[in-house]
């Protein structure tokens, strides 16, 4: 967990999770293990982010969103929606 980051009430990290700089993290959000969550990354409450995911720098995740296992998603992008396992997304909204 890097400088300037946010967790609320009642959020998980599982093992092995980066939280880059300037990183905040809603309630009741669970990020599975190996996941890496890039700089100024805004995820908001009930998000689901599953097992070695990828968010890259500012991305922003809308209330009780779900990023699939080994999911990537890409810099700027907003997740309005559920994000496929192995898949990879970016732009806003964020789409394959």
């Amino acid at each position: 967990m890097c400088p300037n980051c946010v967790l609320t009430c009642d959020s998980l990290l599982d093992d092995f999770v980066i939280l880059n700089i300037g990183t905040s993290v809603g309630h009741d959000t669970r990020i599975g293990q190996w996941c890496t969550i890039s700089s100024h990354c805004d995820i908001t409450g009930f998000v689901n982010i599953a097992e070695g995911a990828f968010l890259a720098s500012s991305v922003a995740v809308i209330p009780s969103s779900l990023i699939g296992e080994w999911a990537t998603v890409g810099v700027n992008s907003s997740v309005i929606s559920k994000v496929k396992d192995n898949t990879t997304v970016y732009g806003n909204p964020a789409i394959k």
